[in-house]
């Protein structure tokens, strides 16, 4: 994943941030979110399980 937007969209800054569904940008709690994974060093988090299927589907979209 190269994209600058999505980096933009999710920063890995976790410590009382709220970072944004790189699928739908939706603001999400990375505190408190079950949807999360790691592609190309960096950490995602998504807003529900249905948005993080998509973003495994084809990252390079996002």
């Amino acid at each position: 994943m190269t994209s600058d937007h999505s980096h933009h969209h999710q920063t890995e800054q976790k410590n009382g941030m709220i970072v944004r569904d790189p699928v739908c940008g939706m603001r999400v709690d990375p505190q408190t979110t079950t949807n999360h994974l790691s592609h190309d060093d960096h950490d995602y988090y998504f807003c529900s399980i249905g948005c993080e299927a998509k973003f495994t589907t084809a990252p390079s979209i996002f």
